[in-house]
C-alpha cells in the first residue's frame, strides 16, 4: 500500500500528465485542467497496474525489487550499477539477477493501459513504446536514487 500511494507517485503521475498535455497527447483528452486530469488519471493507473503486478511476480519469484545504493566509489561504476539494476533484482541470498518481477510489470503495465487509451494511443506498438519510456523513466530514477540524498527517498 506505501508504493501504491507514496508522494513520489503523484509527482511521477503529475509529470507524466504534464508531458502529455504539453504534447497533446493523447488529442482526444483535450487541454486544460480535464486534460491534465484523464492523463493524470491514466498515469495513476498505469502506476497501480505496475506496482500490483510486480509485487504479485516478486513475491512469486522471491525477488527483492528494492534499490539498495552501490556503495561503490567514482561516477561510472555508480552509474553503471544504477543502470543495471533497473532490471535486476535480488535473490533471497542478495545475489543480483534478472528481475522477471520489473520485466514483467513493466510490459505488463504498458499492455494493459492500452484498454483505457482512446484508438490514437492503443494499439500494442504503442504499449511497446510506453514500455521503452517506461525502462528509461525506471533507469533515471534508479541514477537519482544512487546520487542524490538517500533521504529524499525514504518512505515514511
Amino acid at each position: 500500500m506505501k508504493e501504491l500511494f507514496n508522494p513520489l507517485s503523484f509527482v511521477e503521475s503529475s509529470a507524466s500528465a504534464g508531458w502529455g498535455l504539453l504534447r497533446d497527447q493523447p488529442r482526444e483528452w483535450g487541454e486544460g485542467g480535464a486534460g491534465f486530469g484523464r492523463r493524470f488519471a491514466s498515469s495513476y493507473g498505469q502506476h497501480i497496474v505496475e506496482d500490483t503486478l510486480k509485487f504479485g511476480l516478486a513475491n512469486a519469484l522471491h525477488e527483492d525489487n528494492r534499490y539498495i545504493p552501490s556503495g561503490r566509489k567514482g561516477f561510472g561504476p555508480r552509474l553503471v550499477y544504477a543502470l543495471e539494476m533497473t532490471l535486476q533484482s535480488r535473490d533471497g541470498d542478495g545475489n543480483r539477477q534478472v528481475s522477471y518481477s520489473k520485466i514483467g510489470s513493466l510490459a505488463g503495465a504498458s499492455l494493459i493501459s492500452r484498454l483505457w487509451q482512446p484508438r490514437s494511443t492503443g494499439s500494442a506498438g504503442d504499449g511497446a513504446v510506453n514500455f521503452g519510456v517506461s525502462v528509461a523513466f525506471s533507469a533515471s530514477l534508479n541514477v537519482a536514487r544512487e546520487f542524490l540524498p538517500r533521504s529524499m527517498f525514504l518512505r515514511r
